[in-house]
């Protein structure tokens, strides 16, 4: 008799069967996904009652610290920023003009400031502070709250985001959300979490940078990650990156110590 409970426990031990025969673990996910895709098939023509597969994961690499960190390589962002474009062009000037800015605003402050999402999510317009021409930030995250300075270029979109919403007769306090809701029946309100991860997703997606079943998946934190990355690569200690990225604990950055390591190997091959 057919048995959801059954099937899944075969699923659980094929996996580990493809473990115990040293198969590497892109070799399981995407062994696992073939059977996902057969079994939704299945669901399709009512073969099955449900999906067995689903929730049995493929074992993590057995790496180094930080090699299975994902990020976007420079070229990469540079591409998602480009392909923000317009989205709500039926609404009107001022509102398409929000919508790029505001975009380009979270991608900026996620990819190039390290900001987590939770950091997004909690910034109002008031904890944006402006001192000499040089822009701050300040976030509420994970049991602390730091304050970021921001590149140039984002405090002057900002300062174009806050004229923007203004025309659209939004009445922006303190309190204000910093990044808002667009849709017709949110518009104006705090940007959700699932909001800035659609966000994120759907330039990821444009891109075709949305890796889900290969070796690479990108999210939301990868932009993170991207940020962190980068700043090594451009000369930062293991201690600024920390301070940089707002982590309390410095082993959680000796995860991007695989940059290090990486541009060591290239420097020797040349």
């Amino acid at each position: 008799m057919y048995s959801p409970r059954n099937e899944s426990h075969i699923s659980g031990r094929y996996s580990k069967h493809l473990v115990d025969e040293s198969k590497t673990s892109t070799t399981i996910r995407l062994s696992l996904l073939a059977i996902k895709h057969f079994y939704t098939a299945c669901l399709a023509e009512k073969l099955v009652k449900e999906n067995p597969v689903l929730g049995v994961k493929a074992p993590k690499d057995k790496r180094e610290v930080g090699g299975t960190i994902n990020y976007l390589r420079l070229e990469e962002l540079q591409q998602l920023i480009d392909s923000i474009l317009p989205i709500y062009k039926i609404r009107g000037e001022n509102i398409l003009k929000v919508q790029v800015l505001r975009d380009r605003i979270l991608l900026g402050c996620m990819a190039l400031q390290g900001c987590r999402s939770i950091e997004i999510y909690r910034a109002n317009l008031g904890d944006l502070s402006e001192s000499g021409g040089q822009y701050y930030l300040k976030l509420d995250g994970k049991n602390s709250i730091r304050t970021v300075i921001l590149r140039s270029d984002l405090g002057s979109e900002i300062a174009q985001y806050r004229q923007a919403r203004m025309k659209t007769k939004e009445k922006l306090t303190p309190t204000s959300p910093l990044f808002i809701s667009l849709s017709n029946r949110r518009y104006g309100q705090r940007l959700s979490r699932s909001g800035i991860g659609h966000v994120v997703d759907s330039y990821l997606e444009k891109c075709g940078l949305k890796h889900s079943d290969l070796e690479r998946s990108l999210s939301p934190h990868s932009l993170r990650h991207t940020a962190g990355t980068l700043s090594l690569q451009n000369g930062s200690s293991l201690r600024e990156v920390q301070d940089f990225l707002g982590h309390s604990d410095p082993k959680t950055t000796a995860v991007y110590t695989h940059v290090l390591n990486s541009t060591l190997s290239i420097l020797r091959k040349n």
